[in-house]
């Protein structure tokens, strides 16, 4: 077996529902690396992640060298309708209930693929570009197998999301098996401990401090989920951290807002209609778009402004459906949207001229009805005894970086929390693939078990303690299925703590 010491790099892939990222580091040194393949983003001065966005190729369901923004526009640009395009696929993994389950995604066009080649075919792709730019640095003979791979996770996930992972992985040909010591799992929220602990030792934390004793509560607001992670720094040289309540999250992702604007633009134009125009360039450059002006909300502005080249959207519309009747013009346009407003008052969304134009209510509301979930989840977890003594919240994630979901969660700790500063990672858009090249430092002393873990036994069946109903026969012997607890609930596991349990017999003679 490989050593994890024996590899020369570590490279970690936050692998998120609406955004990816790509770090590397030396084992050895402090140092962290992110890389944005050119192949993967429209506009690399503004873009920090590539969107999770999968072009995998119809006849041999292999992927195309571009990825996320880069891949929507060669999919609108193509007229042979030769590719598929997925987007938010990552959600299906949360409702798998055993890891050989393989539930079919729908592309944006309605093709369905296998979730297994799905993940499979974008781990491929961000593991084949992660050792080509090493080569390109140097590293001239690298292969995947010389590499230590981190992939994160979100909290929520089962165990059969966790292994489906590992064995995609496996597909990818990042590693041999599954379990394999060169790969290592971490959820999101974890690997933001990492980032906290590296701004921490480099004093960029903006001014605050951490101090021995100091209990934390890690935010990650991301494109699917809110994971929170709860801390408390045992040490600070060296640093050392313990796990003090189990990890909690929710649904209360940033994608749930591109969803609100879609459901708005079906109310206008139909769902079928709105089906037919996913695939348009100027619609996709219309989501682009929303994607920055999401970014920018501030929560005062009056009308949000969302440019929009309508006679391109009309004109490519017209140009793929022609031959079928169905057919766009600005009056029907303009029609389509004052209709929609005569049903529903409250739409907040209309067409005028060049320009969507959203009232600020309605984006607020997209954003509140995010938020408020995240904050009742802080409130039932930071109440509970073991967070009482938390000091700190640090917030990482995509979410995180709009300025309208840091003072939201700002000023509701001050509330109901007064006690409990608010801090924003770095780049916390970021801060997740940072962290997890650092997760093999080994910070974390112990974690707390969310769950019991046991073994089925059947102990000889005593009429004095057992129930008659629960008696069962094995191999002519009377005997009681028990499950024998190896850890408790909330026990706190201490990282490479060695326990002594009973030994266990088969039931069946040998």
């Amino acid at each position: 077996k490989k050593k994890m010491s024996n590899n020369k790099i570590i490279v970690s892939i936050d692998f998120g529902t609406s955004r990816s990222a790509i770090a590397y580091k030396l084992i050895g040194s402090n140092s962290v690396f992110t890389y944005i393949p050119e192949d993967f983003v429209m506009k690399k001065e503004i873009e920090t992640k590539a969107e999770t966005v999968l072009l995998l190729h119809k006849n041999t369901l292999t992927h195309h060298q571009s990825f996320g923004s880069k891949a929507k526009q060669v999919y609108a640009q193509d007229k042979n309708s030769s590719y598929h395009l997925f987007q938010w696929f990552k959600l299906h993994l949360k409702t798998l209930k055993s890891s050989e389950d393989d539930p079919l995604v729908p592309s944006i066009s309605g093709e369905k693929v296998g979730l297994k080649r799905i993940i499979s075919q974008a781990l491929t792709q961000f593991s084949n570009c992660a050792v080509e730019h090493l080569k390109v640095l140097g590293e001239k003979n690298i292969t995947k197998k010389d590499i230590f791979w981190v992939v994160t996770i979100p909290v929520m996930w089962t165990e059969a999301a966790d292994l489906f992972m590992r064995n995609a992985c496996v597909d990818a040909g990042m590693v041999g098996y599954p379990f394999s010591p060169d790969l290592l799992l971490v959820n999101e929220a974890e690997a933001a401990c990492y980032d906290l602990i590296d701004s921490f030792q480099t004093n960029n934390l903006g001014g605050n401090k951490i101090s021995q004793g100091s209990s934390v509560c890690l935010v990650d607001c991301g494109g699917g989920t809110c994971d929170l992670m709860f801390i408390k720094f045992t040490s600070l040289n060296p640093v050392q951290i313990e796990e003090i309540q189990p990890p909690a999250g929710n649904d209360a992702g940033a994608t749930n807002i591109d969803r609100a604007f879609l459901s708005s633009l079906e109310e206008i134009f139909g769902e079928k209609t709105i089906s037919k125009m996913k695939k348009l360039p100027s619609f996709i450059n219309l989501m682009f778009g929303f994607e920055a002006l999401k970014t920018t909300f501030g929560g005062e502005e009056e009308l949000m402004m969302l440019c929009v080249p309508m006679n391109e959207i009309i004109d490519d519309y017209n140009e793929v459906h022609e031959d079928s009747g169905d057919s766009l013009t600005r009056d029907k346009l303009k029609a389509l949207s004052n209709s929609a407003l005569q049903r529903n008052p409250n739409l907040g969304l209309k067409f005028e001229g060049k320009k969507v134009v959203i009232e600020q209510n309605k984006m607020k509301k997209w954003f509140l009805d995010v938020i408020e979930p995240i904050k009742r989840l802080l409130l039932n977890n930071l109440k509970k005894n073991a967070c009482l003594g938390i000091d700190t919240v640090y917030m990482v994630g995509g979410f995180s970086s709009s300025g309208f979901v840091r003072k939201e969660i700002s000023q509701f700790l001050q509330k109901e929390f007064p006690k409990i500063k608010c801090i924003v990672a770095n780049k916390p858009d970021v801060a997740i693939v940072r962290g997890a090249a650092r997760v093999t430092t080994r910070a974390m002393q112990s974690k707390i078990q969310p769950f019991y873990f046991g073994v089925g036994i059947a102990p000889l069946f005593d009429n004095k303690i057992h129930p008659e109903s629960k008696k069962k026969v094995y191999y002519g012997v009377e005997r009681v299925d028990v499950f024998s607890i190896l850890v408790k609930q909330n026990e706190s596991i201490p990282h490479g703590k060695k326990t002594q349990r009973q030994t266990y017999h088969t039931l069946s003679p040998l």
